[in-house]
């Protein structure tokens, strides 16, 4: 079993975008086969027993160690402006183009 880190840059909760919405739908359907974390800017009010859900500061914040103990990392583009270090992490990265 993978372990999958997928980074939203959006609000996920029962107030969610498009972008949130694509994340938590990503993050919950890769979870049938993979050990996934879903990172969320500041906080979410949803809870699932198939996702590890983890809250973040997407200014200044640093996932660099949950990141290392993973085996791929799914984000979407904007992400990494916040967060360049991801790329040096030798930790393969999917990016997600999605554009509303």
């Amino acid at each position: 079993m993978s372990k999958l880190l997928v980074i939203s840059g959006d609000n996920v909760g029962s107030n969610m975008g498009g972008v949130g919405v694509r994340n938590w739908e990503l993050a919950y359907a890769l979870s049938n086969h993979n050990d996934v974390t879903l990172a969320v800017p500041e906080s979410t009010d949803i809870k699932s027993e198939r996702v590890n859900i983890l809250p973040f500061k997407l200014e200044g914040g640093d996932l660099r160690s949950v990141a290392q103990k993973s085996d791929v990392i799914i984000l979407h583009g904007f992400v990494l402006h916040f967060h360049p270090y991801l790329a040096e992490l030798n930790i393969p990265i999917a990016v997600d183009l999605y554009v509303p």
